[in-house]
């Protein structure tokens, strides 16, 4: 008898047709995934948050040069500090020409390592929903890394900043003990530097939370929160040690943390809002194209 064929073989047909079958399935889970990562506005938000990723990662590269400028360059330091500043806009605007070249190729990279961990085990809108997601995390639009960032930066590089502005405008360091800029800013780093670290963990923390749970508040509190931990951190050593106030620490964090804070929370809610409404909207059509 001759061998059956796998055309005839009704097992290896019915495998060669599950095979074809997820195939097609997958295709067009991968479509309707491709179409709502396609959306101009999820390119805004992916543009938008390399933006801010690069300017936090900046910031935080500025603080990185300043410590270490102020210990073995210390002619330098506060141009270190004040460079920091200034060139955070040219980051800024290459990050957007880098990010907008490459968002295309980025967000449908994104898109199949997604897919390629998927098991397809369902259809419809809540798989697409759970399929979308997956792609968003791969390409970073909605977790709080890039926030996360800026506001670490942020909180090492503008206590002393703040310092250098009062030091200018009164001609004196915010303790009449030390006379020098220069000094003041190894002092600071010596005594409570681990305070600003502190504070630079807390708004990290603070944007990977925001990202899993949001509790509806605004982010001045939590700003406020932020600045109390690092302000109570400061009693070692600086307070007994050095007789720094408590109260220098907490008057410097108020001063920038809370509307730092705040400002990274409206932005995370604003990139949410835009991406829940492409999502919206790519279910509404998949919808009105669905056979009756």
């Amino acid at each position: 008898m001759a061998p059956m064929s796998d055309h005839d073989d009704p097992v290896a047909r019915g495998y060669r047709d599950d095979q074809y079958a997820h195939e097609l399935t997958r295709q067009e889970a991968l479509r309707e995934v491709l179409a709502v990562m396609a959306d101009d506005r999820v390119r805004a938000v992916y543009v938008r948050r390399r933006v801010r990723a690069a300017v936090g990662g900046w910031l935080l590269a500025g603080s990185v040069a300043m410590a270490i400028s102020a210990f073995h360059w210390s002619a330098y330091a506060t141009r270190v500090l004040l460079a920091a500043w200034v060139a955070a806009p040219a980051v800024a605007l290459v990050a957007w020409i880098m990010a907008r070249a490459r968002a295309t190729t980025a967000l449908r990279s994104a898109v199949e390592r997604a897919m390629r961990g998927d098991a397809l085990t369902g259809d419809g809108a809540t798989a697409t929903r759970a399929r979308v997601s997956a792609a968003f995390t791969e390409a970073g639009v909605h977790d709080g890394r890039a926030e996360g960032l800026v506001l670490a930066g942020v909180s090492l590089l503008a206590p002393l900043t703040l310092h250098l502005a009062y030091t200018t405008i009164t001609n004196t360091t915010p303790i009449s003990l030390i006379h020098n800029f220069t000094e003041w800013m190894r002092t600071s780093l010596v005594v409570v530097g681990h305070s600003h670290l502190v504070l630079a963990f807390m708004g990290w923390r603070y944007t990977w939370r925001l990202a899993v749970t949001d509790p509806g508040r605004s982010g001045v509190l939590a700003g406020f929160k932020a600045v109390g931990v690092a302000a109570l951190v400061a009693v070692l050593p600086g307070a007994l040690l050095l007789g720094v106030p408590i109260a220098l620490v907490a008057v410097t964090g108020a001063a920038f943390a809370p509307l730092a804070w705040w400002w990274a929370t409206q932005r995370m809610r604003s990139d949410r809002a835009t991406l829940d409404d492409v999502v919206h909207a790519a279910r509404a059509r998949a919808a009105t194209n669905a056979p009756a």
